[in-house]
């Protein structure tokens, strides 16, 4: 069976709870963000293997990306935890009314 390698950096994106403009809002949920890795966990969900490659800040950011990740059944052994830089994150500021 041929497997899949993806590569590139994953974040953790911050939502904003409720259809609310940012500042009224009070509260966000957490969720994984990047192409790569969305790509290589729907991979993984339809069977097929798959590594995902990155570097990650050792960080709980980087801690909470990783466990996400490889709880979906993706191969995180080549995953680099890095002291010396910090996971990135983001903030989905979209709001449509």
């Amino acid at each position: 069976m041929k497997k899949l390698m993806t590569f590139g950096e994953t974040m953790v994106s911050f939502l904003p709870e409720g259809a609310f403009p940012l500042r009224y809002t009070r509260s966000f949920y957490s969720n994984v963000a990047g192409a790569e890795s969305n790509v290589a966990i729907g991979i993984a969900k339809l069977g097929g293997k798959v590594t995902w490659f990155s570097r990650l800040g050792e960080d709980e950011f980087g801690h909470f990306i990783l466990n996400t990740i490889r709880s979906e059944g993706v191969d995180c052994s080549h995953v680099i935890l890095d002291e010396k830089y910090r996971t990135g994150f983001m903030f989905n500021l979209n709001y449509s009314p």
